[in-house]
């Protein structure tokens, strides 16, 4: 009975132990890229200021762009400059600055109203759009 039982045992751990996978393939196929890119005009809005108000005032500019700044009592440009993505516009008695650009020292009257506009693009919008598949055999 001991000998059945090893016999058996060492035919299923023959039988078990030898590997079951399938071959692969030598090479994988690059996978498919279809690629697609347009550019569309967009009408331009009116000139409308992104923040309004007396001093202290501070805008972020999200993407960067042209940044202006006007006394809005009197229409007044007071600076301008180019602004870079995240960069802060402040507007205060000390004066106006871009980031850490002084462009007009104080001391500014604090009993005035200010604007900040920002020009952030040329009119232009585009999209892209990648799809990717496994490469076929």
């Amino acid at each position: 009975m001991r000998r059945e039982a090893s016999v058996m045992l060492g035919l299923l751990m023959l039988l078990g132990c030898r590997p079951h996978h399938k071959k692969l393939p030598a090479s994988v196929p690059p996978p498919q890229v279809h690629t697609q890119e347009k550019t569309i005009d967009v009408p331009a809005a009116p000139p409308r200021p992104v923040k309004v108000g007396p001093v202290p005032l501070a805008y972020i500019v999200e993407s960067g762009g042209l940044v202006r700044v006007f006394d809005a009592e009197s229409g007044a440009p007071l600076a301008q400059a180019s602004a870079g993505p995240m960069e802060i516009v402040s507007v205060a008695e000390s004066g106006v600055r871009v980031g850490k650009q002084l462009l007009v020292p104080g001391p500014l009257p604090a009993d005035r109203i200010y604007e900040i506009f920002v020009d952030s693009d040329d009119g232009k919008s585009s999209w892209r759009n990648d799809s990717i598949k496994p490469g076929k055999h």
